[in-house]
């Protein structure tokens, strides 16, 4: 199994809602998202990956053996998501 340590882009809802502009949420663009992301990954030496999708991660304990999972298969994946706040 592995352990994944996920670094999740979050979009206009998850960073944009954080600001304490009277204006109330207002919607962040994702590439300024990802560049924090990098940077607080290269900030604390964190090694990451980034999807085709976008989503950084780290896989912190790889699996053993040469098998791949079938379409069929089910697979369990335990991760931790944080915001960039540490909550």
């Amino acid at each position: 199994m592995k352990k994944i340590l996920l670094f999740i882009l979050m979009g206009a809802t998850a960073y944009g809602c954080l600001k304490t502009e009277p204006s109330g949420c207002q919607p962040v663009a994702v590439e300024s998202e990802k560049a924090r992301l990098v940077k607080f990954c290269t900030d604390n030496n964190i090694t990451y990956t980034e999807h085709s999708s976008g989503m950084l991660y780290q896989i912190m304990d790889p699996g053993q053996g040469t098998l791949a999972p079938a379409a069929s298969s089910t697979v369990t994946v335990q991760y931790v998501g944080k915001y960039m706040n540490g909550s």
